[in-house]
């Protein structure tokens, strides 16, 4: 399994295989943001995006935000719901952020799912929020 990061001048070819997974996340959980958001972000540099290849074949992806100390975990996507992806995603996202000298990852999920599966992976809730 290999994570490999898309450079800018590399984003325009990976979007057709990136864009259906973020398309699926947005019908599946109401983001805030819309596709258009992500590649403008990757585009100017502000996000980071590995792509999972695995048997020479594109498995996934996620998309890190740095901020200050944090890593944000914007986006992630999975084909199959591969969970040894996700595991592997994780560890390899750890170094990255150790690298940046980040203190914190973070992400966030409308989907329920995530409450249980995220404190599996290490994770513990900070901040609720109630929209008004």
């Amino acid at each position: 399994m290999e994570f490999r990061h898309i450079p800018i001048d590399q984003l325009r070819s990976w979007w057709v295989a990136i864009r259906p997974g973020l398309d699926k996340i947005k019908t599946r959980s109401p983001e805030n943001w819309i596709v258009e958001d992500v590649y403008t972000d990757l585009y100017n540099g502000k996000s980071m995006i590995w792509v999972c290849i695995e048997d020479e074949r594109y498995k996934g992806f996620f998309i890190l935000q740095p901020m200050d100390k944090t890593m944000h975990v914007w986006a992630g996507y999975t084909l199959e719901n591969n969970q040894q992806i996700v595991e592997n995603g994780l560890k390899y996202i750890k170094i990255l952020a150790g690298q940046a000298g980040s203190k914190f990852i973070t992400f966030s999920s409308h989907r329920n799912g995530w409450q249980r599966r995220a404190a599996q992976l290490g994770f513990r809730p900070k901040q609720w929020i109630c929209e008004v």
